[in-house]
Parts: C-alpha cells; sequence; structure tokens
C-alpha cells in the first residue's frame, strides 16, 4: 500500500514539473519579443489603419484621409512606453464641431489654452515627438497657437505629471491633422 503511494506521488510530482515547464516554456516564448532588437516602423501606416484618430475627433462622418503623409510607432519599452505619431492630409475639417455640446462637453477646443493640464499634455506629446527626430511634429508653442483646434482624447497624469497623452491636432492652414499617442 505504502509502495503504490509513493508510485501515484511520484507520477502526481511529474506531472506538476511537467506543467510548470511547459508554464516556464510558454512564459518565455510570450516575453521574448520584447528583448528583440526592433526599430520604429516608419511610414507604414495606411489610411484604413489611421482613420480611428477622424472618428475620435467625431469628424470621420464629414472628412477624409487624403493620404497619410507622416506615420512613426515606436518601439515599446517593457512597460509598453514609446509614441505613435501621424500627419494625415484630409479633405476638410468641419468647423462645426468646434462647440460645446448640450452637456457643456468641447470634443475640439480653440488655442490658446491656459489650462495647467492640457498645456502640459501639449508639451509632453510635442516633446516625445522631438526626443525621436519627428520634425514635422509641430512643437507645443505652435500647436497652442490660433493656427490650430485640439482634441484631447486621454490624460493621464501621475503626481501632477502627465504620463499618458492621446492629442489630435488641426493644423488651419495647412488641413493637416496630427496625432500623438504618448505614455512614458
Amino acid at each position: 500500500m505504502r509502495h503504490r503511494l509513493l508510485k501515484v506521488l511520484g507520477i502526481g510530482l511529474q506531472i506538476v514539473g511537467a506543467l510548470a515547464l511547459i508554464g516556464v516554456v510558454a512564459f518565455a516564448v510570450m516575453i521574448f519579443p520584447w528583448f528583440l532588437p526592433n526599430g520604429p516602423k516608419i511610414d507604414q501606416v495606411t489610411p484604413d489603419k489611421a482613420i480611428f484618430v477622424l472618428n475620435w475627433g467625431q469628424i470621420a462622418d464629414k472628412s477624409k484621409i487624403q493620404r497619410v503623409l507622416h506615420s512613426y510607432e515606436s518601439p515599446r519599452s517593457f512597460t509598453g512606453d514609446g509614441i505613435d505619431a501621424y500627419c494625415l492630409q484630409i479633405d476638410r475639417f468641419p468647423e462645426q464641431v468646434v462647440r460645446k455640446d448640450d452637456s457643456g462637453h468641447e470634443v475640439w477646443l480653440k488655442p490658446p489654452i491656459d489650462d495647467a493640464l492640457l498645456v502640459e499634455a501639449l508639451k509632453t506629446a510635442s516633446m516625445m515627438a522631438h526626443s525621436d527626430n519627428l520634425v514635422w511634429f509641430p512643437a507645443a508653442e505652435v500647436l497652442n497657437s490660433n493656427r490650430f483646434y485640439l482634441c484631447f482624447w486621454t490624460i493621464v497624469a501621475h503626481n501632477q505629471m502627465v504620463t499618458t497623452v492621446q492629442l489630435i491636432a488641426y493644423d488651419r492652414e495647412e488641413r493637416k491633422i496630427y496625432y500623438a499617442d504618448v505614455k512614458t
């Protein structure tokens, strides 16, 4: 009886060991791509992939992307930090969306803005773009001028520091949409 119990216990331990080994291998396969050297994706975004930018800005039913002028998707760090930035040529911008809705909410803002959080979000997006040498992305001072309309889709701050920004900016002079998705 004792011999049989030891045999069952031994088989059970072998099964647990095999499952643990399979788990370790599966985990290693999942995280291995994070450690591979991979570069940024430059100018690989299509208008179909970028349409969400117009959807978020609530203008997709009134505007069309004529072409993607620039796109940049940085590699992600282990914690997910990185930047995606696009410059899209659109056919027109529906000015009627730059207003408060019935609930007082504004999707698009007319700069210059002076809200400290929004100004910090502009600086963070622009700084990250320029730190990755995206010379085509406007500086924060330019974005915060009457040349642009701004849509802040997401802003996350920790300890009064902006750590995540999803910004859409419409250049009224050149009919371009700039998009930045930044996580620091």
